[in-house]
């Protein structure tokens, strides 16, 4: 398994769709502090991944 890059914004190790985020913010719902909000769930993941070294692409 790969380790997220040290420096995420100068390495990136993958990238995700919008749809995805999506389907793991469903999946992630219960346990996020979004008050049921899917925008803010998919923010909440998005953000996560950003700084994991992932792009959140179209």
């Amino acid at each position: 398994m790969k380790k997220a890059p040290a420096c995420p914004t100068a390495k990136k190790v993958g990238s995700v769709t919008w749809k995805q985020v999506e389907d793991i913010a469903k999946q992630k719902m219960v346990d996020l502090n979004c008050l049921g909000r899917m925008e803010s769930a998919k923010r909440v993941v998005a953000g996560t991944a950003r700084n994991m070294g992932i792009d959140v692409v179209d």
